[in-house]
């Protein structure tokens, strides 16, 4: 696939998003959210996320990966500020960082430089997101992306891109 098709089809992707999400156009605060979140490098984790004062939470997921050659269990903390875009819309965006912590528990991870190594790692994820509320439902979905810095057992840099759907609490 080309880069502009690509580009052409996430702009259509976030576009018909946006439009779905409109549709509910109130907004409804929420104090905590449980749900899952989907995308690298989770592949399907569990999520709490709770509000510690009026504009900044705490974002807490839980995952593994046992699928493929890669096999781990991870966790990570983010603590964010959130934000509304538009007051009463249920958009709002957030920004945040926190530590990420894991266990590879078989297959290992490649490197680059095509080394391997299991055993424990760790480092800091940066995250920048919307998230929407609906008003007739306790739902709450967000898409976001941040860079990540491993910082043990090797130093290196990568990317993370999530969905989240959560059930939001008043």
């Amino acid at each position: 696939m080309s880069a502009k098709l690509f580009t052409m089809n996430t702009k259509r992707l976030l576009l018909s998003f946006s439009i779905f999400l409109s549709t509910f156009s109130f907004s409804q605060n929420y104090s905590m959210a449980i749900g899952i979140k989907s995308g690298y490098p989770g592949h399907g984790s569990l999520n709490f996320k709770k509000f510690t004062s009026s504009n900044m939470a705490v974002d807490v997921l839980a995952g593994t990966n046992f699928s493929g050659f890669s096999k781990y269990l991870w966790a990570q903390c983010l603590f964010e500020y959130n934000k509304n875009i538009i007051n009463g819309s249920g958009f709002n965006y957030y920004i945040g960082a926190g530590p990420s912590v894991g266990l590879y528990t078989g297959g290992g991870y490649t490197t680059k430089k095509n080394e391997y190594f299991t055993g424990p790692w760790g480092g800091v994820t940066g995250v920048i997101g919307i998230e929407h509320t609906f008003s007739a439902l306790p739902l709450n979905m967000a898409i976001e992306a941040g860079p990540y810095l491993n910082l043990m057992p090797k130093l290196y840099i990568d990317g993370m891109v999530n969905v989240a759907i959560r059930y939001a609490i008043q």
